[in-house]
C-alpha cells in the first residue's frame, strides 16, 4: 500500500490533520517542544523494546512516531504531555502508568506471579530486519517475579512501566530488509515530522543496543542536537547531514547514513602522505595532472578546510579511519560537475586542472587498480598475495607456489575477498581462532546488565598443503571489519610480523536501520574482542613493525610498506 492509499483508507478527520502536518514549514523547536520530544523519544523506545504485550510487538513504530511526534511537541505542560502520551501508548501498554512529575512514585515490591506464565523481552542485539544474526523473543521469566521499571522521561514527566506480562513466550518476526526499505521510502523525505520521527527512532535503537555506547560521545546531547537540527532542515539532503552528525557521535567505523548518494565521483586515487593529499592514481585520459602531485585546493577551497568541514559528518572509531573515509568523501560530486584541482607538481610547479566526474564503478575500479601483480615475487622466493584479489581459481592453482615459498607477504590493506579466508587454514600446523564475535543480550534498558553471548569465532583446523615460509601481514588505516578479522587472527595467533599502520578499529556484523523518509543508518551490532579478551573497538591491530609511506619514496616508485614486508619475509630485515 502506497502513501496515497494509506491516506485514502484513514478517517477523513485524520486525513485532514495528516495533510496539515505534512505542509508545516521547518521551524525551530521551543525549549518546551524539545523537552517534550526528548520524553517522547525515551518513552517510545522503552515501550517498543521492553513492554511485552502483543499490541506493542505488532505496532508499526515508524507510523506511530511520524503520526504523533508533532502532537507531543505541541504539549504546553507536563500534565498535557501526559494526557497525549496516555492516548498514544495506553492501547499498546495497558499497565503503563504516567505521571506529571519528574520522578515517579516508588514501585510496589516485586511478588511472584500466580496468574500463569510471566514473560519478558530478551534481545540478542537489535532485531530490525530478517533474516539476521540478531533476533528477539518474549521468554519466560526465570524467577516468576513481576518487574516494574521506574522511568524519568524528562519534560516533567515520569512513568512506571511493567516489563513483564502474562502471556505465552513468542519469537518476534522482524520485517525483511526489502520490506523495511519499502516502508521507509513511503514517507516523504522532506517533511519536518518525518525528520523528527527519524531522529527519535534512531536514538532509541542505538541507545539500547549499540554495544559500544560507553566509548561514544554524549548520546543524550546527540538527541537534543539532532532534534533541533531536524526541526529546521528544509529537505532530505539537509536532514541526511543531521543524521550523519548524530551517528558520528557513536565513533563507529561502520556507522554511516545513506540517502540518495552521489551518483558520480572523481576518478582519482589519492592518499594522505606526510600530511599532504597526494595523487596516487589517474585515468589514462587525465590532463594536466600527475601522479605524485600534491593537491592543495579543490574548487578554490583549501583541502584542510574541506576536511575540517567533512570530519564532523564521518563516523569513525580511530583517527586513521576518519582520514581514510574523509578522503573518499572528497571524491563525491553530488551534482556531477567537474572539479578544479590546484596544487604542486612533483617538480615544484603550481598546477590547475579540471577533472570530470565519473560513475562510481569507474572510480572504484581506479582505486582498486594495483601496480603489483598478485602472486608475483617482490624478492626471490617471496610471494606477494593481495587478499582483496584472491579468487576461487587461485585456491586451486596457487597452492603449490605458496607451499614452496620461503616467505609470503599477505596484503590486508584493502578488503579481503571471500575466498581469501580459506588461506588462513594453511598458515599453521595448529587450529587457529579468529577474534571473538559476541552479540549483546539485552533484557533491561539503558545498557543495564548487558551480557554477551560468546557467539564464538572462526575455528580453522589445519589444511594441506601447509605454507611453511615466513609470513608477513601488511595493514593500514583502511583495513576494517572483515580485514580486521583476518588481521586479528594473524595477530592473536602470532603468525608473524605485521607491517604498516594501525587498522580502523571496528569489526563485527553490521545492523541496518531503515528510518522513515528512506534514510538508512548502518551501525555495528555486536562486540568483537581480541583472542585474549582485550578491546578491539577503537584500538584495532597495531603493527609490530610500523612503516609509513614517504612522499619521496612514493615519487620514486617505492611501496615502502610492501618492501619492508618483503625484506622480513625473505629473512633480510
Amino acid at each position: 500500500m502506497n502513501r496515497r492509499e494509506i491516506l485514502t483508507a484513514l478517517p477523513s478527520a485524520l486525513v485532514a490533520s495528516q495533510a496539515a502536518a505534512a505542509t508545516e514549514a521547518p521551524r525551530a523547536l521551543s525549549a518546551r517542544g524539545e523537552a517534550n520530544l526528548t520524553a517522547f523519544a525515551r518513552l517510545l523506545a522503552y515501550v517498543r523494546f521492553f513492554h511485552p504485550t502483543d499490541e506493542a510487538a505488532a505496532t508499526d513504530w515508524s507510523a506511530l512516531a511520524v503520526s504523533h511526534v508533532e502532537t507531543a511537541e505541541a504539549a504546553r505542560s507536563p500534565a498535557e504531555l501526559v494526557a497525549r502520551f496516555e492516548a498514544v501508548f495506553r492501547p499498546l501498554a495497558p499497565t503503563l502508568k504516567l505521571y506529571a512529575a519528574s520522578t515517579p512514585p516508588a514501585a510496589r515490591p516485586d511478588a511472584p506471579s500466580a496468574a500463569g506464565t510471566l514473560v519478558m523481552w530478551k534481545h540478542w542485539g537489535a532485531a530490525l530486519t530478517s533474516p539476521s544474526t540478531y533476533h528477539a523473543a518474549r521468554v519466560a521469566v526465570a524467577d516468576g517475579r513481576p518487574r516494574v521499571l521506574p522511568l524519568s522521561l524528562g519534560g516533567g514527566v515520569s512513568a512506571l512501566m511493567p516489563t513483564t506480562a502474562n502471556a505465552m513466550p513468542a519469537a518476534f518476526e522482524a520485517p525483511t530488509l526489502a520490506a523495511a526499505a519499502t516502508a521507509a521510502r513511503a514517507y516523504p523525505a522532506d517533511e519536518r515530522r518525518v525528520h523528527l520521527a527519524a531522529v527519535i527512532l534512531a536514538w532509541g535503537v542505538l541507545h539500547h543496543f549499540y554495544p559500544y555506547l560507553d566509548t561514544a560521545g554524549d548520546w543524550d546531547a546527540a538527541l537534543s542536537e539532532g532534534l533541533r537540527s531536524a526541526a529546521r532542515d528544509p529537505d532530505g539532503q539537509a536532514f541526511r547531514l543531521t543524521l550523519a552528525r548524530m551517528v558520528a557521535t557513536l565513533r563507529d567505523g561502520h556507522g554511516n547514513v545513506y540517502y540518495r548518494s552521489a551518483e558520480k565521483g572523481l576518478p582519482i586515487g589519492w592518499s594522505w602522505i606526510e600530511d599532504q593529499l597526494v595523487i596516487t592514481a589517474l585515468p589514462d585520459d587525465a590532463k594536466d595532472l600527475t601522479v605524485g602531485a600534491v593537491v592543495t585546493r579543490i574548487d578554490g577551497v583549501d583541502v584542510r578546510q574541506r576536511l575540517a568541514m567533512l570530519d564532523p559528518e564521518i563516523c569513525a572509531a580511530t583517527p586513521q579511519w576518519l582520514r581514510f573515509k574523509s578522503l573518499q568523501r572528497l571524491q563525491e560530486r553530488p551534482d556531477g560537475t567537474p572539479a578544479v584541482l590546484q596544487g604542486e607538481t612533483p617538480d615544484g610547479r603550481p598546477f590547475t586542472a579540471s577533472l570530470a566526474a565519473a560513475p562510481w564503478k569507474t572510480v572504484y575500479a581506479l582505486a582498486s587498480k594495483s601496480a603489483v601483480a598478485n602472486f608475483s615475487e617482490p624478492r626471490p622466493g617471496v610471494v606477494y598475495v593481495d587478499l582483496a584479489r584472491v579468487t576461487d581459481d587461485d585456491l586451486q592453482t596457487r597452492m603449490t607456489q605458496l607451499a614452496a615459498a620461503r616467505g609470503i607477504v599477505l596484503d590486508d590493506r584493502g578488503y579481503p575477498s571471500g575466498p581469501a579466508r580459506m588461506l588462513l587454514y594453511h598458515l599453521s600446523d595448529r587450529t587457529l581462532h579468529s577474534p571473538r564475535f559476541e552479540k549483546p543480550i539485552v533484557t533491561e534498558p539503558d545498557g543495564r546488565n548487558v551480557v554477551f553471548d560468546g557467539e564464538g569465532s572462526w575455528v580453522m583446523a589445519p589444511h594441506e598443503p601447509r605454507f611453511p615460509g615466513r609470513l608477513v601481514l601488511l595493514t593500514s588505516g583502511g583495513s576494517i571489519s572483515y580485514a580486521e578479522s583476518w588481521a586479528g587472527t594473524f595477530e592473536g595467533e602470532k603468525l608473524g610480523p605485521i607491517v604498516g599502520g594501525p587498522t580502523a578499529g571496528t569489526n563485527g556484523n553490521i545492523n541496518p536501520l531503515w528510518l522513515p523518509g528512506g534514510f538508512l543508518v548502518v551501525f555495528t551490532g555486536m562486540r568483537v574482542r581480541k583472542q585474549d579478551g582485550s578491546r578491539h573497538h577503537g584500538v584495532g591491530i597495531i603493527p609490530t613493525v610500523p612503516v609509513a609511506q614517504t612522499l619521496a619514496g612514493f615519487r620514486a616508485g617505492h611501496d615502502e610498506v610492501l618492501e619492508r614486508g618483503a625484506a622480513l619475509a625473505a629473512g633480510d630485515a
